[in-house]
């Protein structure tokens, strides 16, 4: 016998939005038989000081890949140079870079566990248009990027579909 449990709400509860600004978000696209070389380059700049906030990777044609990573503004200044360089040792590496950009991050209680967490929030979004440069989600969190000058915007705009409960003080 199996149980399956569904959890809905209609305003999803969640511990509160987070946002980072003055950020750099890199793409490099590349093909499959590419992935070591960068791959290896990627990992020596996680290993420095050179610490990303945010990765994500996406197929676009069965042949190549994008990655996307994430910076804070001191960071990318010291490896922009480094992974254009990629481009450099082979042209069909693309390398370009969204900057300034915006972070907006969230977390939840038990999104794992429930459905329609990324719908909520990347349709909220959608209707209205808005801009989305890269998107991440994991077990509990939800990761926007968005472009400068918009967080506050975005946070308004999923701030109708997301609350952080309110304590009330009760009299002693």
């Amino acid at each position: 016998m199996e149980t399956i449990a569904v959890y809905w709400e209609p305003i999803i509860k969640i511990y509160g939005f987070l946002e980072k600004t003055g950020l750099c978000l890199f793409r490099i696209t590349l093909a499959f038989d590419q992935m070591t070389a960068c791959g290896a380059l990627i990992q020596k700049i996680e290993a420095g000081d050179g610490r990303f906030l945010m990765a994500t990777g996406r197929m676009l044609d069965g042949k190549s890949l994008q990655l996307q990573l994430l910076f804070e503004k001191r960071a990318a200044d010291r490896y922009r140079d480094e992974l254009n360089k990629l481009t450099t040792c082979d042209p069909r590496i693309a390398f370009s870079v969204d900057a300034p950009v915006e972070l907006i991050y969230f977390h939840g209680p038990h999104f794992g566990d429930r459905f329609g967490i990324a719908d909520a929030a990347f349709g909220a979004l959608a209707r209205e248009k808005f801009l989305v440069l890269a998107a991440a989600c994991t077990g509990a969190s939800v990761y926007i990027v968005v472009p400068e000058n918009t967080a506050r915007t975005a946070v308004e705009i999923l701030s109708k579909k997301f609350v952080m409960p309110r304590s009330e003080k009760h009299p002693a």
